[in-house]
């Protein structure tokens, strides 16, 4: 009896450890590393927030010349209202020129990939043969992975990237505070929907 109570605690030690490991390794298990860039012909800037840097990062990247064509996107959050279009102009405020900046506004799709297609269409018809996409620090590297190469075979080379700022201001306290404590288990809950909906990653082409 003592040997099967000592066993059980054991257990449940071992179990609390296992929790407190996982609950540890967040960040760094759901914040994949950005990619080393080239210039490209398109900026996709997807880290659209109010806590987000992104703006900073992507007009750094215009500046440095890695791309001569920004697009903000973003999908619909109210009647006509699209967050990507106050991106755009906060950006041309910032210095890029209007000609130089556009925004995108994404449809509301029940599968992920659905989006990737529109992407990879909205690329295709500006004839880009590779693209930056600035996103949030976290997200689930199996998506990227699969998006990645959903470009790369309609002839699409793709880098991601996210602000420096964000990722140093994500990984801060980040136990400590609620939104950022829900934004990794929200990265958690992309990836098990991405996995148990893997199937409707079947494109139309």
């Amino acid at each position: 009896m003592i040997a099967t109570r000592r066993l059980m605690l054991t257990a449940m030690v071992i179990v609390v450890l296992l929790l407190i490991s996982a609950v540890a390794s967040l960040p760094h298990l759901m914040i994949p590393g950005s990619d080393r860039l080239q210039p490209v012909d398109g900026l996709l800037h997807l880290s659209v927030g109010t806590k987000s840097r992104a703006d900073e990062y992507v007009l750094k990247l215009f500046q440095d010349g890695y791309s001569e064509q920004v697009v903000c996107l973003s999908s619909q959050i109210s009647h006509n209202l699209f967050p990507a279009d106050f991106t755009r102009i906060n950006l041309i405020n910032q210095g890029i020129p209007a000609d130089k900046i556009s925004s995108l506004h994404l449809p509301i799709y029940e599968c992920p990939v659905e989006v990737v297609d529109f992407l990879v269409q909205y690329c295709l018809e500006r004839r880009w043969d590779s693209v930056i996409v600035v996103t949030s620090p976290e997200g689930n590297s199996r998506g990227r992975r699969l998006m990645r190469d959903e470009f790369r075979q309609r002839g699409i080379t793709l880098y991601f990237t996210h602000a420096p700022q964000d990722e140093l201001e994500l990984r801060t306290d980040w136990w400590r505070t609620h939104w950022k404590i829900q934004r990794l288990i929200g990265a958690i809950s992309d990836l098990l929907l991405d996995l148990y909906f893997g199937d409707c990653r079947v494109t139309s082409r």
